[in-house]
């Protein structure tokens, strides 16, 4: 089972883009970096416990769909591309699996 330090967390929550929509959890980077140094741990956690019962919480396979506008006629519906906001804890777990799978990439 991969471990995933309290380091590793908190070094990628500092490497989270600021000023993002949040997703359905309603939670922004800026929320959670003056809490980095108790979140950490209790994320590392988690994070190891839904990796090694193949499971994660149903808000983080959730996300909210928003129209952006493109162009043109803003009346127009071709002119707008949909974006997916999702949980900031769900993308830090993804970070974090990125980084272990990309070892074994060559």
């Amino acid at each position: 089972m991969p471990s995933f330090s309290a380091d590793s967390v908190g070094s990628l929550m500092r490497r989270l883009p600021l000023r993002k929509a949040p997703g359905p959890d309603h939670l922004r980077t800026e929320m959670l970096l003056p809490i980095k140094s108790v979140l950490a741990p209790l994320l590392s956690l988690l994070f190891s416990i839904c990796y090694q019962w193949s499971y994660t919480p149903s808000l983080w396979r959730q996300a909210q769909v928003v129209p952006i506008h493109k162009k043109g006629d803003p009346t127009s519906p071709g002119n707008y591309r949909p974006i997916s906001l999702t949980s900031i804890v769900r993308k830090l777990f993804e970070m974090l699996h990125w980084i272990k799978l990309s070892v074994f990439m060559i």
